[in-house]
C-alpha cells in the first residue's frame, strides 16, 4: 500500500469507501472510537483494478473515529466524521 489513500466521503452517514494506491494486496482496516475502543475490523484481499474498499460506519453513532489501514509496507491512520 502506497501513501496514495483516498476516501470519502467525509463526513459520512454510513458508508466511507476506501481507494487503497499502490501494490499490497492485502490490507487490515481497524476503526476506533473516540474512547480508542475498536468498533470495526476487516481484512481484505484488493485484487480488482478499482482497488476499493468500504467502511460501513451505519450502526455507529455520530462523532469522530480513527481508521487505521495496515499493510505489509505501510501503515497509515486518519479520521472520519460520523453524522
Amino acid at each position: 500500500m502506497s501513501e496514495d489513500i483516498h476516501y470519502y466521503p467525509n463526513p459520512t452517514k454510513n458508508n466511507v469507501n476506501v481507494h487503497v494506491g499502490g501494490k499490497d494486496t492485502k490490507v487490515k482496516v481497524s476503526v476506533f472510537n473516540a474512547s480508542g475502543a475498536l468498533i470495526y475490523t476487516k481484512e481484505q484481499t484488493i485484487e480488482d483494478i478499482s482497488r476499493k474498499t468500504a467502511i460501513d460506519l451505519s450502526r455507529q453513532i455520530q462523532g469522530t473515529y480513527i481508521v487505521v489501514m495496515e499493510s505489509e509496507t505501510v501503515r497509515q491512520t486518519f479520521k472520519i466524521i460520523r453524522e
